[in-house]
């Protein structure tokens, strides 16, 4: 049985030059898909590559088509506006056709600012989330959080002590109290993670970036695609 993967991108910092670019990539989106017939699922991520007046175009609805460009068997695009995509994909996230499309805005902003967040509320018993944050198309962000993980970072941020509430054996909360205020601040303990990761980066000279975030998480990141 497939599950859906949720994918945001974000562009947190861009400049003019690839804002302009991005919105030439957003009518691809649209003017290629009038002739889509599946289209309820949203609009065929694989639209993206192509200019809309080219003669022959892939079939970016097939399944090895998409999983060799995209990184999953089917990808489509549910939101888009200026300033990033929402992306619904079979059992993984595309991430080879979201980094396709960072490294094409980064011909027009070596420094943008972006963000992939992937969620999977298939794997592991509360789900997971993924961030990867990235300047250009350098990584300094690539963590995921699942189950356990989440818990102790919103009881580390808040001073909560929902980790005593939560039966990992049963994957069970103890009582409704606990299970309201985990769902209450899950998402805005990733947030201030980010943000917190964030200033941090930005504070930086490049060659402390280079030091302290590059060296490392590119060769993790490469390890792990």
């Amino acid at each position: 049985m497939s599950e859906p993967i949720t994918t945001i991108v974000r562009f947190e910092k861009i400049n003019d030059n690839a804002k302009s670019r991005w919105l030439e990539l957003t009518k691809r989106l649209e003017e290629n898909s009038k002739d889509e017939s599946s289209s309820s699922l949203g609009i065929p991520m694989g639209n993206i590559l192509f200019d809309s007046h080219e003669d022959l175009k892939n079939d970016v609805l097939d399944y090895k088509w998409s999983d060799d460009n995209l990184g999953a068997s089917w990808a489509f695009v549910t939101h888009f506006d200026e300033v990033g995509l929402n992306i619904e994909s079979k059992n993984e996230p595309p991430l080879k056709g979201i980094r396709w499309l960072i490294s094409e805005l980064t011909k027009y902003d070596s420094k943008i600012l972006s963000t992939i967040e992937f969620e999977d509320f298939w794997k592991g018993n509360l789900g997971s989330i993924s961030l990867i944050a990235q300047e250009g198309c350098k990584t300094f962000i690539n963590e995921t959080f699942t189950d356990e993980e989440w818990i102790e970072l919103i009881d580390e941020t808040y001073g909560l002590e929902l980790m005593d509430k939560w039966n990992s054996s049963s994957c069970e909360w103890e009582d409704e109290d606990s299970e309201d205020v985990w769902n209450d601040k899950m998402f805005e303990a990733i947030g201030d993670f980010r943000k917190e990761v964030f200033n941090k980066f930005t504070s930086l000279s490049e060659s402390e970036k280079e030091e302290e975030y590059f060296q490392f998480h590119e060769k993790k990141y490469a390890e792990k695609f």
